[in-house]
């Protein structure tokens, strides 16, 4: 699902954002001008995985599977949607979900490299955001009707040239 300005490695761990656009082939799953990408594997029952920023303009989040691929607006972009939940690191750090936007007043790591922790409990309908150093702590809790028709997949979205998101505990 990888846009072509994501690069992955072999292992599907790591996403970078590249100024160049590589020559992949074409794929209807794939993200055509979102710069975002979807796990392999579906995020099922109770379920957590860590990521590490680095960089800025990097969201971090929850979609589901039938999320739109194909353009620019608000049905693609993670978090403008009803199928997406994210965590956003900008100019500010917010959430965000159905195009509802919460600046959080927590302060975040200063250093470049971030590791954030994701917890979905699709039975309760949660997704919960952690920031994970130096102890754990909870950043933001969306309640929310997750649809049990749809699976749902670990979610990013790199923006800025030479950010990059890390995968801890999942695949791309």
């Amino acid at each position: 699902t990888a846009n072509e300005y994501l690069y992955l490695n072999e292992n599907n761990t790591v996403a970078v954002r590249k100024r160049e656009k590589q020559q992949l082939p074409a794929n209807d799953e794939r993200f055509d001008k979102c710069n975002q990408v979807l796990c392999c594997e579906p995020l099922t029952g109770r379920c957590f995985f860590t990521a590490d920023v680095i960089g800025t303009d990097v969201h971090i989040g929850v979609a589901c599977k039938g999320i739109e691929r194909k353009g620019a607006n608000d049905t693609v972009r993670l978090g403008h949607n009803k199928m997406s939940w994210r965590l956003c690191y900008s100019k500010n750090v917010g959430v965000a979900h159905d195009k509802k936007t919460e600046s959080l007043t927590k302060p975040l790591q200063t250093e470049s490299t971030r590791k954030i922790g994701v917890f979905l409990d699709q039975e309760a309908g949660s997704v919960f955001f952690y920031r994970m150093s130096p102890e754990p702590e909870l950043l933001h809790m969306f309640d929310a009707e997750l649809p049990q028709d749809q699976e749902l997949y670990a979610a990013f979205s790199i923006q800025e040239p030479d950010s990059s998101v890390c995968l801890s505990q999942a695949s791309l």
